[in-house]
């Protein structure tokens, strides 16, 4: 492949990840305002987190039956349209099942967006820099972590001093990111299309006859490490703003401490690939660090505590995901989406659970109770990373 070609997929696959996660982090930013305007409680919350996992679960699904016949890359395209298209909806603040019902579409968008725009790095990078690569796509994920809440807050307080919708408007600005970006993935993909390998074109359908050899590989301890990591971030960018914004009464300070954990994550995404570490220690130690800076971050009591704690946490485990989609991936070479969808619907299945869980048993007066709860999901994927065993035969 031309290293103009590969530059080119890189830099969609990048953009549209960064787009990717400042539409993901409207569910916590804006909760607070979701609620007001729904008057909802902490479980009806969590569904708007859950609907998006299961939109989320549900086009992995559809990628891994093998029924979608069309290649990654026209996919791709589309799932970007769809995601511009539901934020332009979601902005309109439609009734409550609706405004669900369009997370869920949302999440649909997200996790082809994810799936395929993981595999496509595999497919273009050369085998001793794929985890480089990967730590670099979900890299521009946590740039979105850092920059969402900030822009999406500063967006919605703007039109909220002009009588409109702060939320709606946040929602509209990114939906119109998401047209523009539309536009230049159209472009790039009919520039390139010509130059690129047939792997890359014409890939392997991921089918369920092939999945047992893949998990006899070694790659169960990866998969349950990428869910439970999966819903760790999860809780942390769906509570941190919330319990910091209501427990201290600084909407600033919620915005500030989502961004502040993004900014340790992607520094850890950009660092620590390049290091020389033991793999299963590296997953033991920095999931087991994060857990308990999350927790200590609570009980230590106050908004900059939090702060951070989540700063750290994201410093230490923030490459965890993307190096374990990476090894995954290369346990397939030959069908890199296949190790893509397994690590992505693992997570979003134990998303879609494990926050449910957390917000049924999180008291309305108690918010620093659900952050207990990622401490504690962070500590069980230390224990499964305990089991992994690189397979050598």
């Amino acid at each position: 492949m031309a290293d103009k070609t590969r530059r080119l997929y890189m830099a969609c696959a990048f953009a549209v990840t960064l787009l990717f996660s400042l539409g993901n982090t409207t569910q916590g930013t804006l909760l607070t305002e979701f609620a007001e305007h729904y008057g909802i409680g902490t479980l009806p919350q969590s569904f708007i987190s859950a609907a998006a996992s299961f939109g989320m679960a549900a086009s992995l699904l559809l990628l891994l039956s093998g029924l979608i016949r069309i290649t990654k890359n026209a996919l791709f395209v589309v799932a970007v349209a769809m995601l511009g298209g539901a934020l332009g909806l979601i902005g309109t603040m439609p009734a409550f099942p609706v405004f669900i019902a369009l997370y869920a579409l949302l999440g649909v968008s997200f996790g082809f967006i994810d799936a395929i725009g993981s595999s496509l790095i595999a497919d273009v990078s050369a085998p001793d820099t794929v985890g480089r690569n990967m730590g670099m796509l979900h890299a521009f994920y946590g740039i979105g972590g850092i920059l969402g809440p900030l822009l999406i807050r500063a967006t919605a307080s703007f039109a909220a001093g002009s009588g409109k919708g702060g939320a709606g408007a946040a929602a509209f600005l990114l939906s119109a990111f998401g047209s523009a970006l539309f536009v230049f993935n159209l472009y790039t993909y009919r520039s390139v299309r010509r130059d690129l390998p047939a792997a890359v074109k014409y890939p392997e359908r991921p089918r369920a006859a092939g999945l047992s050899a893949f998990l006899r590989s070694g790659a169960v301890p990866l998969l349950l490490i990428c869910g439970l990591n999966g819903v760790y971030i999860n809780i942390i960018t769906f509570r941190t703003a919330q319990y910091v914004t209501v427990e201290f009464g600084s909407s600033v300070l919620g915005a500030l401490a989502v961004s502040t954990f993004w900014a340790g994550t992607v520094i850890s995404r950009f660092t620590i690939p390049r290091m020389r570490l033991n793999f299963r220690a590296y997953l033991v130690g920095s999931l087991l660090g994060a857990g308990a800076l999350t927790a200590l971050g609570v009980l230590l009591g106050s908004a900059y505590s939090a702060i951070a704690a989540v700063f750290l946490a994201g410093l230490i485990s923030g490459a965890v995901t993307p190096l374990c989609m990476g090894e995954l991936c290369m346990m397939v070479p030959e069908n890199t989406l296949l190790g893509s969808v397994s690590a992505l619907l693992s997570q979003y299945v134990v998303s879609l659970t494990g926050t449910l869980l957390a917000g049924a048993l999180t008291p309305n007066d108690m918010l620093g109770a659900g952050l207990y709860f990622a401490a504690g999901y962070s500590a069980l994927g230390a224990i499964a990373g305990a089991f992994y065993k690189k397979n050598v035969g």
